[in-house]
């Protein structure tokens, strides 16, 4: 409270000794409203009394709120780091006034720090005092969204926001919307995704134009880009004391003086606390390309990591091969730091080809960076032993500590390089490095070459589900290449001195017996370790195809008991499905064809793993027989690779008038054909190729063929001569429609997103339950196809965000696709209540009414009638 003056008016609280000024307030205040309200005559004392008290503790009531809000402004953006960008800091000024209100006021309020506690312990109390007088505000959503950006980054706080999005109604309301989007573009450009928050901004350009903040939110996205002179139209005035800007921006004005006219403001204040030891990655850099190289032991930089966004996968091999010859070329970047090892850090003046020189032509994203840091790696001496490469195609470049951070925490990983035996060159998508096989000091490589690797993802969700404990256990997981076995993924507690061996007995007698073999005391002919006191190995394989093997060893004799075997080898047995398609999915990214990411088929795992061992058994010509789009190529692409393991090429995919050139290939080099949609063959066309397999120059198990209808339909109707099918037909494998298989349809919907956002390098989306609701009404009739292009467009448009129905919709619709908002009632079609219950049954066996309904688009009524009629046991699996 404040008088006219603006000196600090005391407040009056009740008590004794105030009473004749407490009586005096109130009667003031009685006379106040009843002369707002035209009364002419006065009010009751007793009523005025009691009105202007109710008066009195509400506005104190909302001025010690006002103070806890300011105060919590200023403790928790004490909290902040610098590159955080809060357009609600306060200075120190600020937090001083609301500290003598909260002390003046209520002395109850918890805003005086104890000792020994940090700003951002007192911000939560201050944020549960809000929460206790204003639990449903929209304010007090937004402070907790604030916290769980100052204590768990600003992913967390996004996800905390769209949990916490106040009703449509509330959001209609401007001050409410501005407040909500200002605070989703400010981190999203704390994470370094300026185009994103720029895409939020001009989807709602009506209330950036009508709120100053949002319009000067869309002037530092579009620097944060370089678009400097958008920047400068887009630019209002400051607002009054000064902007505070975050420190990557606040860094570009003093590093880059000519970019002072378009960042006005001021510096948002020092870090608080140094950052936490955290490794970095392309996502929470927010940058295009996060690259760790490492001295070998012959003194060669090699990449142990190379994460890159997706429209650069292409060029990334070639890359790593540059940097290999040029890093020690005059005018490299890696020279700079060789010479001197200190971050180096460029910024870009103007587009490409205007400006100073710079080192833009040896960036992987040359065309579009904007900013290149270069954080050296430091061995125990002091010396470069590796470097962090990463670009940026915006000017948000994390904090020099943040970097420094990151460059620690990979020290070892760049240590235990320079004592590795290189036998493969890295390069490529994942940087293939041999990090599980030299392993001196064995400790899980957080950094690992092998990290999106898929059978290495399969072995790190594994090994949990198996309930051991690591503390003085190691384990690794190898695959069968030939009669080798090549490590692909570890973890667990380090053995001690030492290199692991995949290629003694332990491993050719497991795999030819098929059975674990387990050793309680140091062996040194079994052991894969030479520390190893006891261990196992065992086989994953599922019929009569072996995919590797599980190994686990302890510092401890006689560390596992029977009872430990036989678990581990049920669980193997059980998730040796999983293991296959691992297998299938790192044999589709790496064959070179640049074919779809793999999803297991509709259906059970273990059914579909079954029938594709049966069919690399059968002897003759393959056939998969579906519409198209429904995965019948990749079927048989997999079983040709399952029929000869080991070959080095893929199958040749030829269609119409392509068999002479797939034909001359094979007389070239042992290669399988896969002859896609036969029964559209001309007949000439399917008289070489049967032609040719009655002269020799195809083996049978070489040739597959893709049909839409069965055999025996094809031959009368003349789509395939009678000669292929009576001679030389094999294995049948059949697809059906995708929306024929909606009782496994989000199964699958689930696997082709995540196999998606791995080829993307991106978070997976979130899908609400009427997300996946207009998902599992689609009739899809491109069938997978049609799938894996939603599930990509799902990842390139919302990766990691939650996705709503109402999202989705416009998704859908602008991809020309109308989605249904239920089925009908009456003539169902058949098979589609089954599915819905099938695909809503619990872990317990019971239906999830209420989700199957909204899957149909019913209320849940009407479904229970239906599911009564139909005689259909909601409580039985």
């Amino acid at each position: 409270m404040r008088d006219p003056d603006g000196a600090r008016a005391e407040l009056l609280l009740p008590g004794d000794a105030l009473a004749p000024r407490r009586r005096l307030l109130l009667g003031a205040l009685g006379e106040l409203r009843r002369r707002r309200s035209g009364d002419p005559a006065p009010t009751r004392t007793a009523a005025s009394e009691e009105q202007a008290a109710r008066d009195l503790e509400r506005l104190q009531c909302e001025a010690r709120l006002g103070a806890v809000e300011e105060l919590l402004a200023a403790y928790l953006g004490a909290a902040m780091p610098a590159e955080a960008f809060a357009h609600w800091r306060l200075g120190p000024e600020r937090a001083v006034r609301a500290w003598a209100a909260l002390a003046a006021a209520d002395a109850t309020v918890p805003h005086v720090p104890m000792p020994g506690e940090s700003s951002f312990a007192v911000a939560r109390r201050l944020h549960a005092e809000l929460q206790r007088h204003r639990r449903d505000d929209p304010r007090t959503h937004l402070w907790g969204v604030r916290i769980a950006h100052a204590g768990a980054g600003p992913a967390e706080a996004e996800r905390q926001l769209l949990r916490h999005l106040p009703p449509a109604a509330e959001l209609r309301r401007a001050s409410t919307a501005a407040a909500f989007l200002a605070e989703r573009v400010e981190l999203a450009l704390s994470r370094g995704a300026p185009a994103r928050a720029l895409a939020e901004l001009e989807r709602a350009a009506v209330l950036v134009a009508r709120t100053p903040l949002l319009g000067r939110l869309y002037a530092l996205a579009q620097a944060a880009l370089g678009r400097w002179d958008e920047t400068r139209e887009a630019q209002g005035p400051a607002p009054s004391g000064g902007w505070a800007l975050p420190s990557p921006l606040a860094r570009l004005r003093a590093l880059a003086p000519w970019t002072a006219p378009w960042l006005p403001g001021r510096a948002a204040g020092a870090e608080c606390a140094a950052p936490r030891e955290e490794r970095g990655s392309r996502q929470r850099a927010g940058a295009a390309l996060f690259a760790v190289f490492a001295f070998d032991s012959g003194g060669q930089p090699r990449a142990l990591v190379v994460d890159g966004a997706p429209g650069l996968r292409a060029g990334i091999d070639t890359w790593v091969s540059q940097r290999r010859r040029a890093w020690n070329a005059p005018g490299a970047p890696e020279r700079e730091i060789a010479l001197e090892p200190r971050a180096r850090l460029w910024h870009r003046r103007r587009e490409e080809g205007s400006g100073p020189p710079g080192p833009w032509r040896h960036c992987a994203s040359s065309a579009r960076v904007r900013a290149l840091v270069l954080e050296p790696v430091l061995d125990g001496r002091r010396e470069l032993a590796g470097w962090l490469w990463i670009e940026f195609e915006h000017h948000l470049v994390p904090a020099p500590a943040t970097l420094a951070a990151w460059a620690r925490a990979v020290r070892d990983e760049v240590a235990l390089a320079a004592r590795t035996e290189w036998t493969t060159d890295p390069g490529g998508d994942f940087a293939a490095g041999p990090l599980a096989l030299a392993v001196g000091e064995p400790t899980t490589p957080p950094f690992s070459p092998f990290e999106r690797d898929p059978r290495a993802q399969f072995a790190r969700a594994l090994v949990p589900s198996l309930g051991l404990k690591l503390a003085q256990r190691h384990w690794w997981y190898a695959v069968a290449e030939g009669a080798t076995a090549r490590p692909v993924a570890e973890g667990g507690a380090a053995l001690g001195e030492g290199r692991p061996r995949f290629d003694g007995p332990a491993f050719e007698r497991t795999r030819r017996t098929g059975a674990a073999l387990v050793h309680q005391d140091p062996d040194p002919v079994l052991a894969p370790h030479p520390a190893a006191a006891s261990g196992l190995v065992l086989p994953v394989a599922i019929g009569p195809l072996f995919l590797g093997w599980l190994v686990l060893c302890s510092a401890r004799r006689r560390d596992f008991s029977t009872a430990d075997v036989a678990r581990i080898e049920e669980r193997l047995a059980e998730r040796a499905p999983d293991a296959l398609f691992a297998q299938l999915a790192a044999r589709d990214g790496g064959d070179g064809n640049d074919q779809e990411p793999c999803v297991p088929p509709p259906g059970p795992a273990r059914a579909w793993a079954d029938e594709l061992s049966r069919a690399a058994a059968a002897p003759r010509v393959l056939a998969a027989i579906g519409p198209p789009g429904s995965g019948t190529t990749t079927l048989v692409r997999w079983c040709l690779y399952l029929r000869e393991p080991d070959a080095d090429l893929a199958p040749a995919i030829c269609g119409v008038g392509q068999f002479e050139s797939a034909l001359a290939l094979a007389r070239r080099a042992p290669r399988a054909l896969v002859l896609e949609h036969f029964d559209r063959w001309p007949e000439a066309e399917q008289a070489r190729v049967l032609a040719a397999l009655d002269r020799g120059e195809l083996a049978p198990r070489q040739v597959a063929i893709t049909l839409g209808e069965r055999l025996e339909r094809c031959v009368p109707e003349g789509r395939v001569p009678a000669g292929f099918a009576a001679r030389w037909a094999g294995y049948e494998l059949h697809t059906r429609p995708l929306a024929a298989e909606r009782a496994h349809l989000l199964e699958l919907v689930a696997a082709r997103i995540a196999a998606e956002a791995l080829a993307a390098g991106e978070p997976e989306p979130q899908l609400d339950d009427g997300a996946l609701a207009l998902l599992w009404r689609l009739d899809y009739p491109d069938n997978l196809r049609g799938l894996g292009a939603l599930a990509r467009a799902l990842v390139l448009r919302f990766a990691g965000e939650s996705v709503d129905s109402a999202q989705l919709t416009e998704l859908l619709e602008k991809r020309g696709v109308a989605p249904r908002l239920a089925f009908p009632k009456r003539n169902l079609p058949p098979g589609l209540l089954e599915a819905a219950v099938a695909a809503t049954r619990t872990g317990t066996g019971r239906v999830n009414k209420v989700r199957a309904a909204r899957y149909l688009g019913w209320d849940p009524d009407t479904l229970a009638l239906r599911l009564a009629r139909a005689g259909i046991d909601e409580t039985a699996s």
